[in-house]
C-alpha cells in the first residue's frame, strides 16, 4: 500500500468524524501477510446514525452510518478492478476473510465491524461493474470505496484560508484550489452561473478592447498609405504623355508645329514677295 493513498484516505475519513487507527507501521515483503497483517487502516464513528447501509458502492453520507470499520487499502491508480484482475489477484479481497474481521474487531473492542475496501475504480461497463461488485460481497466486503469518490469530497472539505501543517495531502489541496487548479463538485454545480456571467463580461471587455485596436490600427495603416499612394499617380501620368486630353503636358508638345507652320509659310510669302522682282525690265 502506498503511503500517499493511505494518507488521503486517512485525511477523508477524519474529515467525516472518524477516529482512525493505523495497526501496522511495516511493509509485509516476500512472504504471506498475517491476518492482522492485512489491516491497513481500523476507523471507529462515535456519531454514526442510523441503520447500515446496503452493500454496493459508497460516498461520505454512506459511509457515516457506519460505527466500525476496517478499511483495505489498494492503491493501483492505473488501471480498473474488472473480474479478471480480481481473479489473478485475489489478495485485494483478503480484507472481507473472517479471520481479518475477527482481529479488527478485537483491536476495536466490538463484536462486529464493516469491511470497506477502497479501490481506483471499477469498469465502466456495467456487465463487469456488476460482476466485480458480485465477487466482492461474495468475499464478504460490504463497501466500495472509489478513490475519485474519495478525493472529489475531500477537496470539498478544504479551505484556501486554512493552513494545514499537520497533513500534506491537505495543505496541497489547499495550494492547488488557492491558484483556481482545483475545485470541488460543489463549487462547480453553485458557481457555474456567477462564474459564466464573470466570463461574459471579462470576454466582453476583451473584445471592446481588440475592437478598439483593431480600428487604431487601421487608421494608422491608412494614414500610412494616403501618401504613398500620390506619387505612382504622378509618375503614370508622366509615362503616358502620346494623349493629348489626358494631362497638360500632352498640350506642351504642340508649339512643335509651329515651327513647322512658320517654315511653311515663310517660303511662300518670299516667294509671293519676290515673284515680280524676277520679271527683266521691259
Amino acid at each position: 500500500m502506498s503511503a500517499v493513498s493511505e494518507a488521503i484516505v486517512r485525511d477523508y475519513l477524519e474529515g467525516l468524524g472518524f477516529t482512525v487507527l493505523q495497526p501496522r507501521k511495516y511493509q509485509v515483503v516476500a512472504r504471506a501477510k498475517r491476518p492482522d497483517e492485512e489491516i491497513d487502516l481500523l476507523a471507529w464513528n462515535p456519531h454514526a446514525t442510523g441503520a447500515a447501509p446496503d452493500p454496493g458502492v459508497w460516498t461520505g453520507a454512506d459511509l457515516r452510518r457506519v460505527r466500525a470499520m476496517v478499511v483495505g487499502i489498494r492503491g493501483w491508480h492505473t488501471e480498473r478492478f474488472s473480474p479478471s484482475t480480481l481473479e489473478s489477484s485475489p489478495d485485494v479481497l483478503r480484507i472481507g476473510a473472517p479471520d481479518v474481521l475477527k482481529e479488527a474487531a478485537r483491536r476495536l473492542g466490538v463484536e462486529t465491524v464493516t469491511p470497506v475496501l477502497c479501490l481506483p475504480g471499477l469498469p465502466a461497463s456495467l456487465d463487469l461493474q456488476r460482476r466485480a461488485l458480485r465477487m466482492i460481497r461474495e468475499s464478504g466486503i460490504a463497501g466500495v470505496l472509489p478513490f475519485r469518490t474519495i478525493l472529489l469530497e475531500l477537496s470539498g472539505m478544504v479551505r484556501s484560508h486554512f493552513v494545514y501543517d499537520q497533513s500534506d495531502v491537505m495543505q496541497l489541496m489547499r495550494i492547488l484550489k488557492s491558484y483556481g487548479l482545483l475545485r470541488s463538485a460543489q463549487m462547480d454545480l453553485f458557481r457555474t452561473r456567477r462564474k459564466s456571467s464573470k466570463v461574459r463580461d471579462e470576454e466582453a471587455e476583451d473584445d471592446a478592447s481588440a475592437d478598439a485596436a483593431e480600428g487604431e490600427e487601421e487608421t494608422a495603416s491608412a494614414e500610412n498609405r494616403t501618401p504613398n499612394a500620390e506619387p505612382p499617380r504622378a509618375e503614370t501620368n508622366i509615362q503616358q504623355p502620346t494623349s493629348n486630353n489626358q494631362h497638360p503636358i500632352s498640350n506642351s508638345q504642340q508649339p512643335t508645329a509651329e515651327p513647322s507652320n512658320l517654315r511653311t509659310s515663310e517660303p511662300a510669302n518670299l516667294r509671293t514677295c519676290e515673284s515680280p522682282a524676277s520679271d527683266p525690265p521691259a
